[in-house]
């Protein structure tokens, strides 16, 4: 404020200066132009030089001023330096905060300020000019620190023992002061907000890089592992652990972090059931932090050789499926204590755990559903293919594949249509199931299940029944699905039912007559005995034909069900065959019956009683199919390779069809020809000797052209021990 008046009279007195001499060079030359005395003109001159130097002096006098003001400038920033580099510096012993006893001395007419530092003369760095240092001091809203905490100084001092610091200079300083401090708690906070978005940044990129590494890791203990390691790492624990106990507090899952081998064989099993701080937070199901362990009165329960535990931090883990979790650390480095951060860090993982285990949870569960279903479908009989919302297939199981000859891996991906028409020929006896499929494949979603029943020719000949159904999906649209189930023996049976019916009705019905008609004669007629034999003969030759019927049909029942039991021994073929031979000869007059048997030949394992069955059967068809009669040839041979005794019964009769032979030993198998048209039989007898067979261990077979004669065989294993010849 000294140097502005200074500066303003300096720069007066040099215009004036200039003016005065500009002034009377401009007179000297007016007086010369107007032609003044000489006199005039050198008084005026001598006037003029008068001012100048008057002037001059006034001038220099005033420059030396300014250039002294201009030095104590210079030494007054000096000292300011020095006052800024001691006031900045931890406090000196010669440093105190100003006091209201203190003021005095300084002439202050000020209150006191608590961040007005002063510096007595006796010991100030730079002389004995008095001087005050306003110190910076942070907020008490920085929590972080204490309140007042000294971050930095300004200093003021005077160049003279008189100097006065007056109230508006303090104030000034003591606002720059707060505005610096207030500048500084910014800049803090913004420091220590980077450094807060910094520690966040890194857990949003671990928990990135585990939710990752859990994306791809199939293992659910190196899963959770990792996710301990990484929580770990995170809150800068000493050790930890992760368990899971299902609905009855059996641990099912225990990883470790930071814990050696032997130590965790030590520690396994987890935390003592019901006690201990490790037990307290698993019926409270609440988070743990703890600062000390050892003061602690739940610290109990610790087993032999656990590590040492001096903080604890723990969480616990929520689960849906009735199973609960927690995950505990333990010892924070440099022996600090767990922060409420490291508390929500520790949540969050919690959760992610949390997460994890209900997906792996959910996973198994449906892979288990999924497996299930899928066992479930390859096991039925039945052929299963799946179509997705554009009639692509995506499934074909097992069944299908053997039904088709098709396999899964051959046709996924491709629309059923297409492999339908390119396999049509292949495939379908009649080519009208071909379009009958092909309907029912597009209005199966407005009709609901279609069925459709075809012959398949390849690559076996069946009676399959594909049922075309809609399959609804939530949220998709729908998809459909294709069964196909072999009917062949339900078709094949419900033909034998039909032909039962109609032969029973016919077979039942003639020998009912018969008996009727002769048993209404005698009751009329009352006719003599010689007409009454006869009568009685027809009436029991009848009878014993509906009894045969009916032990056939008994005996179709009883091979059926398994319930048919044979007394297996060793018996003479040859004696058996005479005997049936004796049995049938009488029954015709147009057929020759011979034998042709060895004696020596070996003896059979059989069943006596179905043995002559058997034998009875043949030699009957033998006669009944040669209708012209001729000779029926029964031989028989040892084939001790194979230890078997193979019986043949030839005939001269009307040979049997390759068509027919395939289904010859079925039951209600009837050969139907002209020729057979007035033959009797319900197409019974040689299913039930092809079951009688069997169940002696034997083999039958027939071998037989068109009208050249038919021979059947049938091989009876031999006995180990043949008994002596009667």
């Amino acid at each position: 404020m000294r140097r502005l008046p200074s500066l303003l009279n300096y720069v007066v007195l040099r215009t004036l200066l200039l003016a005065i001499t500009g002034a009377a060079l401009a007179a000297a030359f007016a007086i010369y132009a107007l032609h003044f005395p000489p006199a005039l003109l050198l008084a005026m001159a001598l006037t003029c030089l008068a001012g100048a130097i008057a002037l001059a002096f006034a001038y220099r006098s005033q420059w030396k001023a300014l250039r002294k003001e201009r030095d104590l400038a210079v030494r007054r920033s000096q000292e300011m330096e020095t006052i800024f580099r001691a006031t900045t510096a931890p406090p000196s012993p010669w440093e105190k905060v100003v006091g209201p006893s203190d003021m005095a001395p300084l002439r202050l007419d000020l209150p006191s300020y608590s961040h007005v530092a002063l510096r007595p003369e006796a010991r100030h760095p730079q002389g004995t000019s008095p001087a005050l240092s306003i110190r910076v001091t942070s907020s008490a809203a920085q929590s972080a620190k204490a309140d007042g905490q000294i971050v930095g100084a300004i200093g003021l001092a005077s160049s003279s023992h008189l100097g006065r610091f007056n109230a508006e200079q303090v104030h000034l300083l003591t606002t720059l002061a707060d505005n610096v401090a207030s500048s500084l708690e910014q800049a803090t906070l913004h420091e220590e907000l980077q450094q807060a978005l910094l520690a966040e940044r890194r857990l949003l990129d671990t928990l990135r890089e585990v939710t990752k590494r859990l994306a791809i890791e199939t293992n659910l203990s190196q899963a959770l592992e990792y996710i301990a390691d990484s929580a770990r790492g995170l809150v800068e624990a000493g050790y930890g652990t992760l368990l899971i106990w299902d609905s009855q507090n059996h641990i099912t899952t225990q990883v470790f972090t930071g814990i050696s081998p032997e130590e965790r064989s030590r520690i396994s099993g987890g935390p003592p059931q019901g006690q201990g701080l490790l037990g307290l937070m698993k019926e409270a199901h609440t988070t743990l932090r703890i600062r000390s362990i050892s003061n602690h009165p739940r610290a109990v329960g610790f087993p032999p050789g656990h590590p040492p535990m001096s903080t604890l931090l723990g969480s616990p883990i929520a689960l849906k499926n009735g199973y609960k979790g927690a995950m505990y650390f333990a010892n924070k480095q440099d022996h600090q204590e767990f922060t409420a951060e490291d508390e929500r860090i520790i949540g969050l993982y919690a959760a992610l755990s949390g997460v994890l285990l209900d997906n792996v949870n959910l996973f198994q569960a449906v892979a288990q559903e999924r497996s299930t279903l899928q066992a479930i479908q390859e096991s039925i009989l039945e052929g299963l293919v799946v179509l997705d919302s554009t009639g692509r297939e995506i499934y074909r199981n097992r069944a299908m594949e053997r039904l088709t000859g098709l396999l899964d891996t051959q046709v996924r991906g491709r629309p059923l249509v297409d492999i339908l028409r390119e396999h049509s020929d292949y495939f379908f006896e009649d080519p009208a199931t071909l379009p009958a499929l092909l309907d029912a494949l597009a209005q199966c979603h407005t009709k609901g299940p279609i069925v459709v029943e075809g012959v398949m020719k390849n690559p076996h000949r069946r009676v399959l029944a594909a049922t075309i159904f809609p399959i609804p999906v939530e949220g998709r649209e729908a998809m459909s699905g294709l069964l196909l189930r072999d009917v062949t023996r339900e078709r094949d049976l419900e033909r034998r039912r039909d032909a039962f019916v109609s032969v029973a009705s016919h077979e039942l019905r003639t020998p009912l007559t018969t008996i009727v008609g002769f048993a209404e004669l005698l009751l009329d007629r009352d006719p003599p005995a010689e007409k009454r034999v006869p009568w009685l003969q027809h009436i029991l030759a009848e009878g014993n034909r509906l009894t045969a019927i009916i032990d056939d049909t008994l005996n179709i029942s009883r091979i059926q069900s398994g319930r048919l039991a044979a007394n297996i021994i060793p018996l003479p073929l040859a004696q058996a065959a005479a005997s049936a031979v004796a049995v049938v000869q009488p029954t015709t007059q147009n057929h020759t019956l011979t034998l042709s048997i060895p004696q020596e030949l070996p003896h059979v394992l059989a069943d006596e009683e179905k043995l002559m069955q058997v034998l009875i059967n043949l030699l009957s068809n033998a006669v009944k199919y040669s209708p012209k009669g001729g000779e029926v040839r029964v031989a028989a041979l040892s084939a001790p390779a194979a230890q078997e005794v193979v019986l043949s019964v030839a005939d001269q009769g009307i040979g049997i069809s390759q068509e027919d032979q395939e289904r010859l030993f079925t039951s209600f198998t009837r050969i139907r020809r002209p020729e057979t048209e007035g033959i009797r039989g319900t197409g019974l007898g040689l299913y039930i000797v092809n079951g009688l067979v069997e169940l002696m261990r034997g083999r039958i077979w027939v071998q037989s052209e068109l009208n050249q004669g038919s021979t059947f065989f049938v091989a009876f294993p031999i006995a180990q021990a043949t008994p002596p010849q009667p």
